[in-house]
């Protein structure tokens, strides 16, 4: 009767949770602290990353390729492995996040595809980038705008097509006015996560309280077995098809 996951369904027994929150709504991990905008700007970084140890995502790997035929872009990851990091740790280990982060600090922008499209699905790929004062170019939920402003990303979305979207990425390389605008866009910078991650927190409070007090409602009422339960099914089942 009840449900939580990260899709939007217009009905008020689920919750969306997008896997973005789960460490800043279930865990209240602490925001990371971002240099003033004019450091990141003038900070000399690299241009872009790319760590990955999936290949099967064909977006994401075409993507990829068309931006490092125009600029270098740093591999990461097995897919495509072109570069290495010193302080990038393994994907088993405790502390592949904070190393993940540190690693993505060096560069300007950060590839953030997801493994897959779903709209409503935002992983924690586009936060990494953001807490790491890193650009995210992004494609995986077609509605992330509605997790996220657009000004703070380049996306696949508003772009329109890859081939347009490398461009944007590489006049926001070579525009320090463009790259400042996104860079103080960075929802960690704004504010704009906590905000969510506590507006998150308060809304699975009160939607705990729901299911809760359903439950105390209908506590005394006989629960069905399940060969009743079945042949219920199965009526109801035979008088749909039978209309």
């Amino acid at each position: 009767h009840w449900s939580v996951d990260w899709r939007y369904l217009p009905t008020d027994t689920h919750f969306r949770l997008p896997p973005w929150a789960f460490r800043h709504v279930a865990d209240e991990a602490e925001l990371p602290s971002l240099p003033d905008i004019e450091t990141t700007v003038s900070a000399p970084r690299g241009f872009c990353n790319f760590v990955y140890s999936n290949p099967w995502c064909g977006v994401r790997n075409a993507f990829f390729l068309m931006l490092n035929e125009r600029e270098r872009v740093d591999s990461l990851g097995s897919v495509y492995r072109n570069a290495s990091h010193p302080l990038l740790g393994p994907r088993d280990g405790g502390d592949w996040v904070d190393t993940k982060l540190r690693v993505l600090n060096d560069y300007r922008f950060t590839i953030a595809f997801e493994n897959e499209e779903h709209p409503g699905y935002t992983s924690e790929k586009i936060l990494h980038a953001w807490a790491a004062d890193s650009v995210p170019i992004y494609w995986g939920a077609p509605v992330v705008a509605q997790d996220f402003p657009p000004d703070s990303s380049l996306s696949l979305y508003e772009a329109g097509s890859a081939s347009r979207l490398v461009e944007q990425v590489l006049e926001a390389h070579h525009n320090p006015d463009r790259y400042r605008a996104l860079a103080a866009a960075n929802p960690f910078r704004t504010g704009l996560v906590e905000l969510l991650a506590s507006g998150l927190r308060a809304d699975a409070d009160a939607f705990l309280d729901r299911v809760v007090d359903d439950a105390r409602a209908h506590a005394g009422r006989p629960r069905l077995g399940a060969r009743h339960r079945a042949v219920r099914s199965i009526r109801w089942a035979r008088r749909t098809a039978l209309g």
